[in-house]
């Protein structure tokens, strides 16, 4: 069955609009036309126009990692 509300955007990938801080919940991401508040799951910043994947939702944010872009690296 297809995922709705918010679980759908899990796995999906955006590109950040606002720096995204560990925990602070300020930054914001846009994925697929939507922009979303997100907090980054690792202790680093990720810095506006990164390439992001969500990993899941907490409460009305996204918890978000960098995208693995090491394979487009490679080619």
């Amino acid at each position: 069955p297809e995922k709705v509300g918010v679980d759908r955007l899990i796995g999906k990938q955006g590109v950040v609009i606002e720096d995204v801080e560990p925990g602070d919940g300020s930054g914001r991401v846009r994925i697929q036309r939507e922009e979303w508040r997100a907090d980054a799951s690792g202790a680093q910043t990720i810095s506006v126009g990164s390439r992001v994947t969500v990993e899941r939702i907490s409460g009305t944010h996204l918890i978000v990692s960098p995208a693995d872009d090491t394979a487009e690296a490679k080619e």
